[in-house]
């Protein structure tokens, strides 16, 4: 009664087996998936926070250069007033030399406030500071596109992956109604003497096996869907359901077009980046020029005192000058010369680094076309063996009917088929990764 029940269960799936998920929850095509995942994905988030803290630093090292005020007020009680020691003699001409008197100058209390400006006129280093900070930001404004690819890329294969258990379950619900039927079939067959009970239990053996492995490509289902919920952005909880096709999918790939399609180098996220990363070398190169430059910067200042024995606010004294400070390194031992040798060193390494990854992403551009053309070659394959082995199980149903195979070789025809059917959807996961591996190298995303 169980099993009779499980292969109801089994039989309404392959009604509903075209839902591709939960069909109360949110509904995703695959392009539907990509757009939600950039604007709700925790990754993308951190990313667009990062560049926003680069866009403020870059605005915080501009506003060194500018003016900075600073107020400053202080009040103090003189519990003792500060003692100087004079020599004796210059009161008392009388008094030896070695005599000190001990006098005490300041009053109680002593009030003042004022207010300092500045304003840098010069600095090397700031001027080339400000060109770092545009270049950082646009460093993790191109980190933040990369890890827009990066989700999409991921999202993309985690949404091929449910299609493929999706599409694997829907070839095994046929394969289960057909033998289902051969099943009763074969009862009939048995009741009416013509084979044996044997050939009955080896049949129910199969739908079982079958039924067996839906299970656990239904478990497979559930982790995909979350799997893809998980990069997505989405509650792990939170239905869902995909609306793409897998076969549509595979049928409207160009592979003529994307195997000639071009690589170009500067359509590379990882070559700007480091493109990005080159000039920041530089730029450090000449700052460490720059450091054997004087800095000059102006100021003012503005100070109001109060000073007397009482606490008494009415007398005031002012205090106002104004400057220019000039700082001009003359010897550091070789430091700065040092520092400006290993940043000339770094730009040698980042220019042999750019070279070698240009090769190594032509390389991958590369490959990925060959594994493209590999995948759907294979899957020409796996599509034609999907058919003979249609043709050999329909053969060999007949010919057990007619009594001429035996039920094991009806088996094994059966067993044939449901192998050559999850190879041939395994030649389709293949198929789109590959593509997806080509979209990544050519930042086709």
């Amino acid at each position: 009664m169980i099993k009779y029940g499980l292969s109801i269960i089994l039989a309404l799936s392959l009604v509903v087996g075209k839902s591709q998920g939960d069909s109360t929850g949110s509904v995703f095509s695959l392009s539907q998936a990509l757009e939600y995942a950039t604007e709700n994905s925790n990754k993308a988030k951190r990313a667009a926070a990062q560049v926003e803290i680069t866009v403020k630093k870059k605005k915080e090292v501009r506003a060194i250069g500018l003016p900075q005020i600073n107020g400053e007020v202080k009040f103090q009680n003189f519990l003792d007033i500060p003692t100087t020691l004079v020599p004796a003699n210059a009161f008392n001409p009388l008094a030896p030399e070695d005599e000190f008197a001990a006098l005490q100058f300041g009053t109680d209390y002593s009030t003042s406030a004022g207010l300092t400006a500045s304003q840098l006129l010069f600095d090397g280093s700031y001027l080339v500071g400000l060109k770092i900070a545009d270049d950082y930001t646009g460093l993790y404004t191109q980190q933040e596109e990369k890890t827009l690819i990066e989700i999409k890329d991921d999202v993309t294969k985690a949404y091929y992956n449910a299609l493929v258990a999706f599409e694997t379950k829907d070839l095994l619900l046929e394969t289960l109604k057909s033998m289902q039927k051969t099943l009763q079939d074969i009862i009939a067959m048995n009741e009416a003497g013509f084979i044996d009970e044997l050939s009955v239990d080896q049949q129910k053996l199969q739908v079982s096996s079958l039924e067996s492995k839906i299970l656990s490509v239904d478990r497979q289902i559930n982790m995909g869907l979350d799997f893809l919920k998980l990069n997505m952005g989405m509650e792990i909880s939170d239905p869902i359901t995909l609306t793409d096709n897998l076969s549509n999918i595979v049928a409207e790939l160009n592979y003529e077009d994307l195997s000639n399609q071009n690589f170009s180098i500067e359509k590379s996220i990882d070559y700007r980046i480091l493109q990005t990363s080159q000039n920041i070398l530089k730029l450090s190169l000449q700052n460490e020029q720059f450091a054997n430059l004087p800095s000059l910067s102006a100021y003012f200042s503005h100070t109001q005192n109060n000073m007397g024995n009482d606490i008494d606010f009415e007398t005031w004294y002012p205090t106002t000058l104004w400057g220019i400070n000039a700082s001009i390194p003359i010897f550091g031992s070789g430091s700065r010369m040092y520092k400006s040798q290993i940043a000339k060193i770094e730009v040698e390494r980042g220019e042999m680094q750019m070279t070698e990854v240009e090769q190594a992403l032509k390389m991958a551009s590369s490959s990925a076309k060959s594994e493209l053309m590999n995948a759907y070659e294979q899957n020409l394959i796996a599509k034609k063996n999907v058919e003979i082995s249609d043709r050999i199980l329909s053969t060999t149903t007949t010919k057990f009917k007619e009594g001429v195979a035996s039920s094991l070789e009806l088996a094994q025809a059966q067993a044939q088929q449901i192998e050559i059917q999850q190879q041939y959807v395994q030649s389709l996961f293949q198929l789109l990764n590959a593509k997806t591996k080509l979209d990544k190298a050519h930042n086709n995303y």
